[in-house]
């Protein structure tokens, strides 16, 4: 380990970081509604869920919903935009399935266990995630990457309060790891939340997008922030960020 290291903790976003989540509702979402419905799904059906997703989950971190009201709403939203009112058994059958079906495809990212690899022989490191209380350590824990973090580096916004991109929830963070934010690393794909969020509390962060799919890209590309792709990359630039403090 490095001796006097710059980073106390490094931490990693999860989804789209190091899960391929992504492949987990491109894979699983078709299976559930072949498994309801057959091929009687309206074409189009999949984009207008993952729209309402999207929305409803920017609700969801601004804690005006909860995430049961997410998963039951976008599921409604869709169905409405077809002119259909789903039952409240179907709504419930819809999620036990999906559930399910996230949980089969859950898989790390190609070179998430690498990068998890290299850098904790030099550096703790954490998770700090947007996700959903009952999913963030199952995700680990299926994709077998659990070991590579304390139970109690395990940090769900959801649980503390405020979500990234809030500065508030890096300082909340800082203070439960008994480090000063400027000693905290932050990687992630988001680049609102996962590093503009992070570099606002006083932390350094690096914009890691190791599967574009489904990831906005233009705020970050159009302020001309370094994309890193590989854990290559990842690892060179944390090196050239102990070298220059």
């Amino acid at each position: 380990m490095t001796v006097n290291p710059l980073f106390h903790t490094v931490l990693f976003d999860l989804d789209h970081t190091l899960i391929d989540t992504s492949l987990q509702y491109t894979a699983g979402l078709p299976e559930v509604l072949r498994q309801l419905y057959g091929h009687q799904i309206p074409d189009h059906w999949m984009e207008e869920f993952f729209r309402h997703h999207e929305l409803l989950w920017k609700e969801f971190d601004a804690r005006r919903i909860t995430i049961d009201q997410l998963r039951r709403e976008r599921f409604l939203r869709t169905w409405h935009a077809f002119a259909k009112q789903p039952k409240a058994e179907e709504v419930e059958q819809f999620q036990r399935l999906l559930d399910k079906a996230l949980d089969e495809y859950t898989r790390p990212l190609p070179e998430a266990e690498e990068l998890l690899a290299q850098v904790s022989k030099e550096f703790p490191l954490a998770i700090l995630s947007n996700g959903s209380s009952d999913v963030v350590r199952r995700k680990l824990k299926l994709a077998g990457l659990e070991s590579y973090f304390h139970p109690e580096a395990v940090f769900v916004s959801e649980e503390i309060g405020p979500a990234k991109p809030d500065p508030l929830i890096y300082r909340q963070v800082s203070l439960r790891l008994g480090s000063p934010v400027e000693r905290l690393l932050m990687i992630g794909d988001n680049y609102g939340g996962d590093v503009i969020g992070a570099r606002k509390a006083g932390l350094q962060a690096i914009w890691y997008v190791p599967k574009s799919e489904g990831i906005r890209l233009s705020d970050g590309l159009n302020a001309g922030e370094p994309m890193l792709t590989t854990a290559k990359e990842v690892w060179q630039t944390i090196q050239k960020l102990q070298e220059v403090r």
